[in-house]
């Protein structure tokens, strides 16, 4: 019967996601780090999570930040002890390359899967990478 067999796998989906959620809950609780992306692509995740957003790198979609801002950020990288910048993979922004440098922290890849495959466990795959650079992020891991 297809029904069943359709809603065993989508149980099975579905306890796979609500394991997800768990890791997430438990892996980012006492998050020590506000966070800095650079797009506003993580505020829900943040929300979510309980992550507090220091800053967003990029405001406006293809506006660079101004070199007042761009002060501002580095004084607030030093003030709030951020460890590293969140980026998306797709973008590869040199301007924000130049900050972390400057500031002597890393970038770090948090994929909100504006790319990807088409891998059945990708999703949770990504997710999971996602997970380990937060929490590289916030301070919870070694860097």
């Amino acid at each position: 019967d297809k029904a069943a067999f359709y809603g065993k796998r989508g149980e099975a989906y579905l306890a796979k996601l609500d394991a997800l959620d768990k890791d997430f809950r438990e892996g980012l609780q006492g998050a020590k780090t506000p966070i800095i992306q650079f797009h506003q692509v993580y505020n829900y995740l943040a929300k979510q999570y309980h992550l507090e957003i220091a800053a967003t790198f990029q405001d406006n979609p293809g506006v660079q930040p101004s070199p007042g801002e761009i002060k501002s950020l580095l004084e607030l990288i030093k003030e709030k002890k951020i460890k590293a910048l969140l980026a998306e993979p797709q973008y590869k922004n040199k301007l924000m390359q130049a900050v972390a440098k400057d500031a002597g922290i890393p970038i770090l890849e948090v994929n909100p899967m504006g790319i990807g495959t088409l891998e059945v466990d990708f999703y949770e795959k990504t997710m999971r990478k996602n997970l380990k650079a937060l929490r590289q992020a916030v301070g919870l891991e070694d860097l």
